[in-house]
């Protein structure tokens, strides 16, 4: 898969899981759909397509860096 591949996937998973994401053990649901908003995040932000101030992008990515390193 191309990089470009790949970020979409991170786009669609969201919508193949559904907002309840039932096909996923309970147990594993929020922190699963929670990876993936993050990830989405970040995403958003490299891309350049927004204008960030410095407070988001400190919680985007010191926020965000912190729940994929725990």
């Amino acid at each position: 898969m191309t990089a470009a591949d790949r970020a979409g996937v991170l786009f669609f998973l969201p919508h193949v899981l559904g907002h309840d994401a039932r096909v996923i053990p309970q147990h594993l649901r929020d922190p699963v759909l929670t990876a993936v908003a993050v990830a989405q995040q970040i995403l958003i932000a490299l891309s350049g397509a927004r204008a960030y101030t410095l407070p988001e992008l400190k919680a985007v990515f010191d926020e965000g860096y912190v729940l994929y390193v725990f």
